[in-house]
């Protein structure tokens, strides 16, 4: 999960890394408005699913179940 406002402008960057390293891992980005140009930015990062403040429970849940379904299955065995 990503909270662009804890992270600041390089977030985008920062997810595309940890994507290139395990992009089997589910990511989550949380943005801190709904702003079209911060979601389109978010998908080209990567993000499964992303998430506008403010937001409900059942909000998330959904966010999270949609970013794990989207994520590509890793193999058998997870190295970590």
């Amino acid at each position: 999960m990503v909270d662009i406002a804890e992270i600041g402008p390089r977030w985008s960057e920062q997810l595309q890394r940890v994507l290139a390293d395990r992009p089997d891992r589910p990511s989550l980005v949380l943005l801190p408005i709904d702003d079209p140009r911060l979601k389109d930015s978010a998908a080209r990062a990567g993000a499964h699913a992303v998430l506008a403040y403010p937001f409900s429970t059942r909000d998330f849940s959904d966010a999270l179940r949609r970013a794990t379904e989207s994520a590509p299955q890793g193999g058998a065995s997870d190295p970590e």
